[in-house]
This record gives structure tokens, sequence and C-alpha cells, in this order.
């Protein structure tokens, strides 16, 4: 039966692809924190006094009475970001046809740069943030 081969085969490749997926997270979710490290930086040069914190799978950056908190998913797929006043975003992890894993939002393929400025900027710039005003309106 062709189909059941074909379904086999699609599940077969599917927990490959997890467990490889699984391997990287931990490494790929210490450089997206060291990205956003470098943005918290850059940013507190500007006077946004954002504080980092937390374990190394669940950080936590506060500015003022606001939250960002960051966790890898337990299983190890995704990265969630949850917001005290903007809601929460989130990256996937998948597998290209490379063979590489790779960060995704909303199906676009991002480098650990794009992917820190994905998640931090919401943070910076959204809600009641205390720079809201001043962001442009063209950041999303």
């Amino acid at each position: 039966m062709e189909w059941l081969d074909k379904e086999f085969q699609r599940h077969l490749k599917a927990s490959d692809n997890r467990r490889l997926i699984a391997n990287f997270a931990d490494r790929m979710y210490g450089e997206l924190w060291s990205e956003i490290m470098r943005i918290i930086n850059e940013a507190n040069a500007w006077d946004a006094k954002l504080v980092p914190n937390g374990f190394p799978l669940h950080h936590i950056v506060r500015m003022g009475k606001r939250d960002l908190h960051l966790d890898l998913a337990e299983d190890k797929c995704s990265v969630l970001a949850q917001y005290s006043d903007v809601g929460e975003s989130g990256l996937s992890m998948v597998v290209g046809h490379d063979g590489t894993v790779n960060f995704t939002q909303e199906g676009i393929v991002l480098d650990y740069a794009t992917a820190a400025q994905k998640i931090m900027e919401p943070f910076l710039f959204g809600g009641k943030s205390p720079f809201a005003n001043r962001a442009s309106s063209a950041r999303y």
C-alpha cells in the first residue's frame, strides 16, 4: 500500500527533524539570548534601564514595571516570548531543505540578530513602554 508507506516515511522524517531540532535547541536558544543581551546593552546606552535576569532556559528582562519572559519550550522546538503588556510572540525552529535548523516566524527564516530584534522590538517600543511614543510608525 503506497499511501501507507508514504505516511510512515513522513512520520519518520518528522521524528528525525524533531530530534535534530532538539539537539540544536539549547545552543540556538543560547545564541538568541546573546543577541538579546547585545540589544539590552545597546538600549541601556540609550538609558532604557533594562535589567536581565532568570535561568538558562527561562530569561526575564525588566524595564520598570514591565516584564518580558523568554522560554525555550519543553519540546525544544520553539521559543516563547511573553510580554506583561503586549501579549506574546514566538519563534519556531524548523529543519531547512539544506538540513540546517533555523528560527522562523510566520514562515520566514530568521538569523539570530533578526530573531532577537523580533523578540525585543515589541518590548522596547510597544505597549506601555516609555519609548512607545518615540517609535517610528513603520516599526511593524
